[in-house]
C-alpha cells in the first residue's frame, strides 16, 4: 500500500531556481491573430444594431404617412423623422469608415 507522502519541499536556493523569462512586449500569436476578429465582430455587430434601429425608425414614419393617408392621423412627428435622420447619418458613417480602413 503506498504511503501518500507529502511531495518534496521546494529549495530556496537561487541556483535551481527556473530561469524567468523577458517580458518581450510582443503578444503571442494566437492572440494577435484573435484580437482583430474580436474587434471586426463587434463591428458587425453594431452595424447590424444600426440597421435594426433605422429599419424600425423608417417603419414608423411608413406607419404614421399610412395613418395620415387613411385619414386617422397627422402623419410622422418631427421627433420621428430627427431620429430617422441622425440614425441614417450614422449608419452612413460606419459604412464610409469600413471602406476606409
Amino acid at each position: 500500500m503506498p504511503s501518500h507522502a507529502a511531495p518534496p519541499a521546494e529549495s530556496t536556493d537561487a541556483s535551481q531556481a527556473r530561469p524567468r523569462t523577458r517580458r518581450t512586449g510582443r503578444r503571442r500569436w494566437t492572440s494577435a491573430r484573435s484580437v482583430p476578429a474580436a474587434r471586426m465582430l463587434r463591428r458587425l455587430r453594431a452595424r447590424d444594431a444600426v440597421a435594426r434601429m433605422v429599419k424600425s425608425a423608417q417603419n414608423a414614419i411608413v406607419v404614421a404617412f399610412r395613418q395620415q393617408l387613411a385619414g386617422m392621423g397627422t402623419g410622422p412627428t418631427e421627433a420621428q423623422l430627427k431620429r430617422f435622420a441622425k440614425l441614417a447619418a450614422v449608419q452612413g458613417r460606419m459604412v464610409r469608415s469600413r471602406r476606409r480602413g
